[in-house]
């Protein structure tokens, strides 16, 4: 069996979210605490979504390693496009 892509990951997760949050939403009473905590669980499951996003992009750019070798390759492309420019007039 193959694997799935990651959109259809997401859309299967977010089925089945969904499919509880309404099964949970139907039968729970409109005055209770845990109301309020399932008709507001898509706002957590955004809330927690972005708190996600924040920590993986945080930890990548605190994991990035320095790479002179490419650093020296981009300064060489740089130079190499500025030449190409000046030669037909641009710069």
């Amino acid at each position: 069996m193959e694997a799935f892509l990651r959109y259809q990951l997401f859309c299967i997760y977010g089925v089945i979210f969904l499919g509880l949050w309404i099964a949970l939403r139907s039968t729970e009473g409109e005055g209770s605490h845990t109301g309020t905590i399932i008709n507001h669980a898509p706002l957590f499951l955004v809330a927690g979504l972005g708190v996600y996003a924040l920590v993986s992009i945080v930890y990548g750019v605190v994991n990035m390693q320095d790479c002179p070798e490419a650093a020296v390759e981009v300064e060489k492309d740089v130079k190499e496009a500025k030449a190409a420019m000046a030669k037909k007039g641009v710069i």
